[in-house]
């Protein structure tokens, strides 16, 4: 599955329970409210790359742990 598979009700992207899916909006970060939207859409288009390259590793890493915690148990 890839986001191009993701299905779209008009207004959100609907995300299957069977993924791991990270996201971070403007209240989650900001929380002291200093950016504008327009400052805080610059910080999301400059970022989003770097931050799903990052996301995707972390998802690989605890795979891979995940994996070798199973083999010992099994």
């Amino acid at each position: 599955m890839s986001i191009l598979d993701l299905e779209f009700d008009g207004e959100n992207f609907l995300v299957p329970s069977t993924t791991l899916w990270q996201y971070l909006d403007k209240q989650h970060l900001d929380t002291k409210n200093k950016l504008s939207v327009d400052d805080w859409l610059d910080f999301v288009h400059e970022k989003e790359d770097a931050f799903a390259e990052v996301c995707t590793l972390i998802g690989e890493e605890m795979f891979a742990e995940f994996m070798i915690d199973k083999e010992v148990k099994e």
